[in-house]
């Protein structure tokens, strides 16, 4: 493993795995977005699951390598939850500074209080202090039956064929050799670039007395969403608001049932009580978005829209917040 005792080496290796984890997750989304394509899966559905969970890989990997390696667990679920607060602030919040998000679809309408009661679930099995190899199981069996509820819900929703009839994300026209040559030199890559980094990011904690959680909270959490971060952006420019809304919360919802729960599955975790404390906050910033995205009502702006001033708000919640983690180290 490519470690060494020099701070400015580490970093180094630090920010080239984070940009080959980016290069191959694109490598894994092209891959998959060319296979949904030849099979007509709906573009609404390719942004829910298979764009949020091709973006999400990154996460499990680290994750996983984490588990299997180190036998470190607190940055296990700081991965997870700073995973998830990217998403919200920075892949959600940037897209509305971009644009107007509206909700158009039902699908969207019902995936994102789904990803809330994830929510709710985890800190709930979280309060004990303990996350275990049987919660794991519970989380990624959610994650199936999250999952199928979308299906059903797509198959009854009509208006995804209208607004996604251009099929912006689905233009990559990949022969069957090169889709599996994406898919699988992509997996490897993201394997690879994950043991690199959990070792160096390891060795700048190490470096600087900054907890591993932190760690994982901040610099491999903000790393690993990168992906997800670039997806929305780029749907928000081009108008296409519910693969925005599908891509962040759906890989919001693989991050827990996966990202976390595949790694509870060989070790139970620990839960630091910051990590409690964050939980409570990304319930917080659920309950928010709840009221921006969902609810009918005049005293938050336009119906079931969440426009410039939410974005920056949004923004603004999730720097000050990382501030504080870093104020109360």
């Amino acid at each position: 493993m490519i470690v060494t005792e020099n701070i400015y080496v580490n970093g180094i290796i630090v920010l080239l795995s984070l940009t080959g984890l980016i290069k191959f997750s694109e490598l894994m989304i092209d891959g998959a977005v060319a296979i949904a394509k030849k099979y007509k899966i709906s573009p609404l559905i390719v942004g829910a699951t298979v764009v949020a969970i091709g973006t999400s890989l990154a996460e499990l990997a680290v994750n996983m390598v984490e588990i299997t390696t180190t036998g470190h667990t607190d940055a296990v679920l700081g991965n997870i939850l700073g995973s998830n607060f990217v998403n919200i602030g920075l892949g959600l919040g940037i897209a509305a500074i971009i644009t107007k998000l509206r909700t158009h679809t039902m699908v969207i309408e019902k995936e994102i209080p789904l990803y809330f009661a994830l929510t709710a679930l985890l800190t709930s099995i979280a309060g004990d202090k303990l996350l275990t190899r049987r919660e794991g199981i519970y989380l990624v069996l959610a994650f199936f039956a999250i999952n199928y509820l979308i299906y059903q819900y797509s198959i009854r929703d009509k208006s995804k064929r209208e607004e996604f009839k251009h099929e912006p994300h689905m233009e990559h026209d990949l022969s069957t050799k090169k889709t599996i040559y994406y898919l699988v030199g992509g997996l490897f890559g993201l394997v690879i670039s994950a043991r690199i980094l959990v070792y160096s990011a390891s060795s700048v904690a190490t470096h600087f007395g900054v907890s591993k959680y932190i760690i994982g909270l901040t610099i491999v959490g903000v790393g690993t969403s990168f992906p997800e971060i670039m997806a929305s952006i780029q749907a928000a420019r081009k108008g296409y608001t519910d693969l925005v809304l599908g891509n962040v919360f759906g890989s919001n919802i693989f991050n827990i049932c996966f990202g976390l729960g595949v790694p509870m599955l060989f070790k139970d975790l620990r839960v630091l009580p910051s990590a409690l404390n964050d939980l409570y906050f990304l319930n917080f910033m659920g309950v928010i978005m709840f009221f921006m995205l969902l609810i009918e009502a005049k005293l938050v702006g336009n119906n079931k829209t969440l426009d410039r001033i939410g974005g920056i708000a949004i923004v603004l919640m999730y720097f000050g917040y990382m501030a504080s983690k870093f104020i109360l180290i």
